[in-house]
């Protein structure tokens, strides 16, 4: 028996939903333990590297005043958003919307991990789990699309 155009579109789902809450959750908590030690002034918990303090209180952990992990909180958040509103709602613009935005968190993500390496030349875990986390996002929303645009199913 083969598989239907439908049930890779399901398959796709099934594992690209929960996949994608359980990554924001983790990067949600992870920039939530960032933002409040900065605001709070705090000293990072660094277990298994030792540039944790530098990487975050550098010149490249601010954007116009704001903490990047602030902004991380927001991606997160935003994603976990999206994926619940998709799997209610099933419109398919905001896989597409999440797509384009996890692209940015990706490229984003790059360029401040070559930051801590050759910059810097320190490196945070937090930072770097962070990275990690929008990158699975990401790889996981294009292969996702990849899989609906080789088999697509209209689901409005």
């Amino acid at each position: 028996m083969t598989s239907s155009p439908l049930s890779k579109k399901i398959s796709a789902d099934k594992w690209y939903l929960p996949t994608g809450i359980i990554l924001s959750l983790i990067g949600f908590i992870d920039s939530t333990y960032l933002s409040l030690a900065y605001f709070r002034g705090e000293n990072l918990n660094c277990s298994f590297l030792s540039g944790c303090e530098q990487v975050t209180t550098s010149a490249y952990s601010t954007i116009l005043g704001t903490p990047l992990a602030l902004i991380g909180l927001i991606f997160y958040a935003l994603v976990f958003v999206v994926l619940v509103a998709y799997w209610d709602f099933e419109k398919k613009f905001l896989l597409e919307w999440l797509y384009w935005l996890a692209m940015i968190a990706f490229g984003v993500s790059l360029w401040l991990t070559a930051v801590q390496v050759f910059a810097l030349k320190a490196l945070c875990q937090y930072c770097l789990l962070s990275a990690t986390t929008s990158t699975l996002i990401f790889g996981a929303s294009w292969y996702r699309r990849k899989m609906v645009r080789r088999y697509p199913i209209e689901v409005e």
